[in-house]
């Protein structure tokens, strides 16, 4: 399969659901109306709405096919159609992609940080990355509540070779690191569910599970969500990312398209401080220079009986320089004598 952009997939799920517009408007003015679903507000549009919209266009389907239908479809519909109102497109210098992918995310982060995505929903370009063994062109992540088990969710839709697959998050009270695990459970869960267990071993298990190739693109994610991501304000375009909501017009309420995608370019300070320190000249004979992962550090700040906020940062690869043969020797002998 050729690579598709996202542009390509908002196109042909717009012309698939040419009701889409309008459908949206009307779950955004009766969102908690007297007899009308509510959801929270850092959510869009749940997902289940989403299904009804696919649910009235396979209205005509039989039963089994239109579950099917939506069951598959839901999850990609979903996030292109969110996007579809700021369709940011997050562009990474290499070299800072590179190292958030390979950052510690242990720790005790607050899953609630997603809720400071700069947009409804994101496009992040993820150039050399693999999702299941396939080339990984990017991935869209919004924030999802599920009516039914009235849960929050994070979710994300991976571009590939192969195509669109989903993936979801369980948010709570616990921290991203524990949501991850929680992922791979579910994986699991589902596996002894439709009695896969009998045949398939755990390392089977944790081979195919998402658990290793979801750390990276939460790290890539979190970053988006800090205190100070580096967008260049030179470089960025306007408007900013921001999340849209219906305003007032003529007619009545509306909400509005962007005419074209926007793409921010992300690290353009930070990455060429990577590359300078990664490419830096050591002379002499030396034991090997190496890279000290980057990780992530956040702290609570506020009153312990009010309200606090979870300050974070990420902390870059740190490059540690290798000594010369003749300073480790000196350093043996002293040790020695």
């Amino acid at each position: 399969m050729a690579k598709v952009s996202p542009m390509q997939y908002l196109k042909s799920i717009t012309e698939a659901y040419p009701g889409m517009s309008s459908w949206v408007r009307t779950c955004l003015q009766d969102k908690g109306k007297v007899g009308e679903p509510d959801w929270p507000n850092w959510c869009f549009m749940p997902m289940a709405a989403w299904a009804a919209l696919l649910q009235l266009k396979y209205a005509a389907s039989e039963p089994v096919e239109m579950k099917w239908a939506v069951a598959q479809g839901v999850g990609a519909v979903s996030a292109v159609g969110i996007w579809r109102y700021s369709q940011g497109i997050y562009r990474y210098d290499t070299d800072l992609l590179d190292a958030l992918a390979d950052s510690d995310l242990s720790g005790d982060l607050p899953s609630e940080l997603f809720r400071r995505l700069p947009e409804w929903c994101v496009y992040i370009e993820t150039p050399g990355l693999t999702w299941l063994g396939t080339a990984l062109h990017g991935f869209w992540a919004h924030l999802e509540w599920d009516f039914n088990d009235q849960r929050e969710e994070l979710r994300l839709v991976m571009n590939t070779d192969d195509g669109l697959f989903t993936q979801a998050l369980h948010l709570g009270k616990w921290s991203i690191e524990e949501a991850l695990y929680k992922a791979f459970e579910f994986t699991l869960s589902n596996a002894k569910n439709n009695n896969l267990t009998t045949f398939l071993t755990m390392d089977f298990l944790v081979q195919f599970s998402p658990l290793e190739e979801l750390k990276p693109l939460i790290s890539i994610l979190l970053y988006l969500c800090s205190d100070e991501p580096d967008f260049d304000p030179l470089r960025t375009p306007q408007p900013r990312p921001s999340r849209p909501a219906l305003k007032k017009g003529k007619r009545g309420q509306y909400i509005f398209t962007p005419d074209k995608p926007k793409v921010f370019p992300v690290g353009g300070r930070v990455g060429p401080m990577l590359r300078q320190a990664i490419e830096s000249e050591v002379t002499g004979r030396t034991i090997k220079t190496h890279l000290r992962r980057g990780h992530w550090h956040g702290f609570w700040k506020g009153p312990r009986s009010g309200v606090r906020n979870f300050i974070y940062h990420w902390i870059a690869p740190l490059v540690v320089v290798g000594r010369k043969q003749s300073e480790v020797m000196d350093a043996e002998t002293f040790e020695s004598s």
